[in-house]
This record gives C-alpha cells, structure tokens and sequence, in this order.
C-alpha cells in the first residue's frame, strides 16, 4: 500500500496470542508487512509496560493503558507504517479490553472495534453497544461509514461486519 495515496483496501489479521511470547513472535515472522494493513490482536504479550513489535508496526494501546496495569491488557490494534497516520485516528475506550480505529477508506470510512470478551461479565459487549448507540443514534450506519466488530474470549470469538 503506497502511503500517499488514499486507502483503497485493507487486510486486517484478527488472532488470540493467549499471552504467549512466543506466538507473538510466530504472529510477526508470519503477518508480513508487505502482507498486512491491520493487527487486530487480543490477548497479547506484555513485558514490563509495552508488548513487542517490529518497526514496521505501530501500536495502538487503549487510552487508559499507561494509567492501569498494562498486564490486564487484552486488546490492542497494531497498525502497518505504510498506512500514513492521516488516514486514521484512534477511537479511545476507558476499557483495556477493546481498542478501536476510524480508518478513511476513499469517500467512506471504516469503523474497527477489536474487542476481547472475558467469560465473567458482558461489559465489553456493553460498552461496545453503548458507543455505537452514541455513534449511530438511530441505530443507522450511513452508506459511507462501514463497522467492523472483531474478537476472542471467553464466550467464544466473533466478527461482525455491519453495512
């Protein structure tokens, strides 16, 4: 993807690390940048602070990520560095269990939730239908705006596109 040009198309690569140092490693000798637009990964390894990625990677933690325990972290988006910074932003969750983008795709754009769904409760799901409540009031997508929903947990993973 060139990087000056406006984001025709995107290959996302959804996967549950299980906290496994190792599988993150697989994950990037794997997903290969030239590959891969988007990382949406749950459950991912964490050193002290922050988890590993290669250069060609950058990461989106949730908002709240350097206020909280970053080893309750269950969600992160990473993003190719061939995808230029002025075609997304992130979209901020009080949650450490969901990371969100808003990518302009063209004249449209496209809404990704990366969501990790603890077996316990459903607050994820609350929150993630909350912000979506408040971002579609009458429970609308316009014809421009596309939603991805994506995740693993507990109670079983889920993708949803929507529109």
């Amino acid at each position: 993807m060139n990087s000056t040009t406006t984001v025709q198309h995107l290959r996302i690569w959804q996967q549950n690390l299980n906290k496994s140092l190792t599988t993150q490693q697989h994950l990037f000798n794997s997903a290969r940048p030239n590959d891969w637009d988007i990382l949406l990964l749950q459950e991912p390894w964490f050193g002290n602070t922050v988890t590993r990625a290669s250069h060609h990677w950058r990461v989106l933690y949730p908002d709240n990520h350097y206020r909280d325990d970053p080893t309750k972290l269950r969600s992160i988006i990473l993003v190719n560095t061939n995808v230029s910074t002025e075609h997304y932003e992130q979209i901020q969750f009080r949650s450490a269990d969901i990371t969100g983008i808003s990518i302009k795709t063209g004249p449209t754009s496209l809404l990704i939730l990366n969501a990790y769904n603890d077996c316990n409760n459903n607050t994820t799901i609350d929150e993630i239908t909350n912000f979506l409540t408040q971002r579609f009031p009458d429970d609308h997508i316009p014809d421009n705006q596309h939603v991805i929903i994506a995740g693993t947990g507990g109670r079983g993973g889920f993708t949803q596109w929507v529109n």
